[in-house]
């Protein structure tokens, strides 16, 4: 049996079942199923995740970030250990395709290069703002968790917080306490620094 929490045990074979997790933003939804993961792990079943948010990496670290037991390849994306060839997505080919069609892109030997047209087409974005601002404008838009979180980074800078002493100065719990920092080193605002953890150096520029 897979015991999740006290009130809540599924049975050895839910790797082949099929379940739903739902809750608001910051709920957990995320960490519930990677302690899910890590029990089917535990118990030898075959697990595949498909993560195109890059945070679960984490399942290979431990809360100290020290290597775990599970030794995990993950196939593209910034962490990849195998890296995905440019001919494996039918989805981006057939974008590709109609960019190609509009006259947008040219795609000739697997190298995709946007033609004058296609930067012609684009919006006018304003680019980011820096220092202060910039840190104004990531806090503003982040959960009230991860928010709080790299509040507490972003005060300490350029020294790191050890995982403990964010969970006294936040009040936060273990569990949401990683789960926030995974979501926050997805979005490359925090790294591990000696043990620790500290902002972005990029949010300080």
């Amino acid at each position: 049996m897979l015991k999740l929490c006290t009130d809540l045990t599924l049975p050895a074979d839910a790797a082949t079942q099929t379940y739903g997790i739902v809750g608001r933003r910051g709920s957990g939804k995320t960490y519930l199923a990677g302690k899910l993961v890590e029990l089917l792990l535990e118990a030898r079943k075959q697990v595949v995740v498909v993560d195109p948010v890059g945070i679960w990496y984490g399942l290979r670290l431990l809360p100290n970030g020290e290597d775990s037991e599970f030794k995990i390849p993950i196939l593209g994306g910034q962490r990849g250990d195998i890296p995905l060839e440019p001919t494996s997505g039918k989805s981006r080919d057939a974008y590709i395709q109609r960019l190609r069609e509009k006259g947008y892109v040219d795609a000739d030997a697997g190298v995709v290069v946007a033609t004058d047209a296609g930067i012609a087409a684009l919006p006018e974005i304003e680019p980011l703002p820096t220092g202060e601002a910039l840190q104004d404008w990531h806090l503003s838009r982040l959960p009230i968790g991860e928010k709080v979180i790299l509040e507490e980074l972003i005060r300490a800078y350029p020294k790191a917080i050890s995982r403990d002493d964010l969970t006294e100065s936040t009040e936060y719990k273990r569990s949401s306490r990683d789960a926030y920092l995974q979501r926050l080193a997805a979005r490359m605002l925090v790294v591990r620094d000696h043990g620790g953890i500290k902002a972005s150096d990029e949010l300080f520029e």
